[in-house]
């Protein structure tokens, strides 16, 4: 008899015991996965007060007389062409100033070439578009930009020779992260050869 009531007694204390261990895991993941919960809340808040931080100073910087000499300058204006496509690239620097402040505002600013009346008649293109500028990194104050234009019939080879050999007349427009005009530079290449 005694065997049969520690025998029972055994069987309720083991009952009990896996029923606490079971209910104390349980508490244990829910505490794990609320903990998770709050870490991934908690992060998301971080990430958007500092997105919002990021838009409220790129709002305030203002480019508006950043894009001149000496803070910017041009180095090299080159035009390469083929009968399907004219690839305008432009070699530009930036003084640590204007580093510096295109940092901040994550280096958004655009350039767009103004093409002269006599190549825009070969090309049927007034201008090249809207092409962000280079992203500030390395702190590097040297960088390329390239204009693409595609042409609607296919160029001759004197006509390609034309547009390589005359780059004199291209407007050069620099646009705020806004895509506001900023600055306008009357010739390129002119502008390429203002010593530095």
């Amino acid at each position: 008899m005694i065997k049969i009531i520690n025998s029972k007694l055994f069987i309720f204390i083991l009952v009990m015991l896996t029923s606490i261990f079971v209910l104390v895991a349980c508490d244990n993941n829910q505490q794990i996965e609320d903990t998770k919960r709050n870490n991934q809340q908690l992060e998301e808040k971080q990430n958007n007060h500092q997105q919002q931080q990021m838009e409220e100073v790129s709002s305030t910087v203002s480019l508006e007389k950043q894009f001149i000499p000496p803070n910017f300058g041009v180095d090299e204006f080159k035009v390469n062409a083929n009968d399907k496509l004219v690839e305008f690239k432009i070699s530009y620097r930036i003084s640590p100033q204007l580093y510096d402040v295109l940092s901040k505002i994550n280096s958004k600013y655009y350039f767009e070439l103004k093409i002269p009346e006599n190549i825009s008649s070969i090309i049927n293109k007034d201008s090249t578009g809207l092409v962000p500028g280079a992203i500030m990194e390395f702190n590097s104050l040297k960088y390329i930009v390239t204009l693409n234009t595609e042409v609607d019939k296919p160029l001759t080879t004197s006509e390609i020779k034309e547009l390589v050999q005359n780059k004199n007349g291209y407007g050069l427009y620099v646009y705020d992260q806004d895509k506001d005009a900023i600055h306008y530079f009357d010739d390129v290449e002119l502008f390429s050869t203002i010593p530095k």
